[in-house]
Parts: structure tokens; C-alpha cells; sequence
């Protein structure tokens, strides 16, 4: 498969709006060997992501994309570009993220995703869980 990077694409889907106190998020981010661009966002963001409020409320799991494809993925959305960060709940998938839009533009992008999937309440400050297990 083609290591194609893209950067400042996000694909936005149908909402899915967080209800219950005890909903389990996640962020997958589909890589590959080589990718300039998933070693790049390891070493600018992946390193701190844990510490940083938005990997508390949706902690990263990393898929190869020459491995199986997680469950729970849009099946009309394939997997060619990496990386594509994947928001999660509870097991499905609601937003998308292709590429890596470098480390000024990648936080306030996945609050954006947070926002539209309910997990807090305002994009442009530093996340807070909307809803608290």
C-alpha cells in the first residue's frame, strides 16, 4: 500500500451524542512504517497526548494499517492515508481526522471532533469531559 500523508483534511460524520455518564472513548490513530508524518506527530504530540486532557477523555490507541481494521469503523470509509485519527465511542466511530495538520493545529481540530461527538462542551478552550463518570 502507498504511504500517502495528508495534512488539514477532516471528514466530518453523522454526530453522535454522548448521553450517559459512563461513555468510553478513544482515539485510534492508523499508521504506517514510514510514515513521515506518524513519526513526526509521535515526537510533536504523541509523546504529551497521555498528559494532556484531550488523551485523558479519549486515550490513543495506534493501529498499523497493514494490520486488521478495528472494529467499529464506518465500513463505507476505507483506510489509505495515514495518519487518520479516528474518534471513538463506546466502539463506533464518529468522527475522522486524515493526516496530520501539524502540532499548532492538531489539539484545537480534535476538540472540534470532541465537540460535534458531544464529549465537551467548548472547542476553543482546553477540554473538559462533558460528561463525568
Amino acid at each position: 500500500m502507498t504511504n500517502i500523508c495528508l495534512t488539514l483534511v477532516i471528514m466530518h460524520l453523522p454526530t453522535h451524542f454522548a448521553q450517559a455518564n459512563d461513555v468510553k472513548s478513544e482515539l485510534i490513530m492508523v499508521e504506517e512504517d514510514g510514515c513521515s508524518y506518524c513519526l513526526l506527530w509521535i515526537e510533536e504530540i504523541g509523546v504529551g497526548y497521555p498528559k494532556s486532557s484531550e488523551g485523558r477523555i479519549a486515550p490513543l490507541r495506534m493501529v498499523n494499517i497493514a494490520g486488521p481494521r478495528p472494529s467499529g469503523l464506518n465500513e463505507d470509509k476505507p483506510l489509505h492515508y495515514t495518519p487518520t485519527f479516528i474518534l471513538m465511542i463506546d466502539g463506533k466511530e464518529v468522527d475522522r481526522l486524515l493526516g496530520y495538520p501539524g502540532d499548532q493545529f492538531f489539539y484545537p481540530m480534535l476538540r472540534v471532533m470532541m465537540w460535534r461527538a458531544g464529549l465537551i462542551n467548548d472547542p476553543s478552550e482546553a477540554a473538559t469531559r462533558k460528561y463525568h463518570p
